[in-house]
């Protein structure tokens, strides 16, 4: 497997936990001398269009968000919409939970 050389984190948080669980992906790639590109998404931005344009030529894309009544928000479904062109990019999905190890949660 090629070294990771660039990473795009993007994220959307309710209440700042997805926000800081982001936060120190960011922090532990830079330390490895990873470039980094963060994107968070917005509520208010649901309408926007999401499309990426600052090429940054990422290895990886991290995909964080909290869990919403057992689902993901309605804004990272629109943001996987409207990206499904790259499809060559490995990627990580990861479901923050601020409910601990709750039934719910596991």
């Amino acid at each position: 497997m090629e070294k990771i050389k660039a990473v795009r984190i993007v994220y959307f948080s309710g209440t700042g936990g997805t926000a800081r669980a982001a936060a120190c992906f960011d922090a532990s790639f830079r330390k490895r001398g990873v470039k980094t590109k963060n994107l968070e998404i917005t509520m208010s931005a649901v309408k926007r269009d999401y499309l990426v344009s600052d090429n940054l030529k990422e290895d990886l894309l991290i995909l964080l968000y909290p869990v919403h009544a057992f689902n993901a928000p309605e804004p990272i479904y629109k943001w996987i919409d409207d990206n499904t062109d790259n499809q060559t990019t490995r990627a990580v999905v990861i479901s923050v939970s601020g409910g601990g190890e709750i039934t719910p949660n596991k």
